[in-house]
């Protein structure tokens, strides 16, 4: 048995109502995921600075990138990690 038998993987892509649900349960702020994941959109699709992000879904180089600063979600391991790769 390994540690990830009891973990889901993480999917390839989520909305941003599921990814606050993830990280509201770590104790990180509803504000703080919003800010972080739009400026990672922002940055990501070269949209200009200011510009409000409708978008309901972060890709998963997104998903990825929040990932990288705030760390995996409880419960969930990253099967596409490439670190856990090598």
């Amino acid at each position: 048995m390994t540690g990830t038998d009891k973990l889901k993987p993480l999917p390839y892509s989520t909305s941003k109502n599921q990814l606050t649900k993830w990280y509201i349960s770590c104790g990180v702020s509803e504000k703080n995921i919003r800010h972080a994941i739009n400026a990672i959109i922002s940055d990501n699709r070269k949209l200009p600075p200011g510009k409000t992000i409708y978008d309901k879904n972060v890709r998963h180089d997104e998903l990825q990138e929040f990932v990288e600063q705030f760390g995996l979600p409880k419960d969930y391991y990253n099967p596409y990690s490439k670190k856990e790769a090598i």
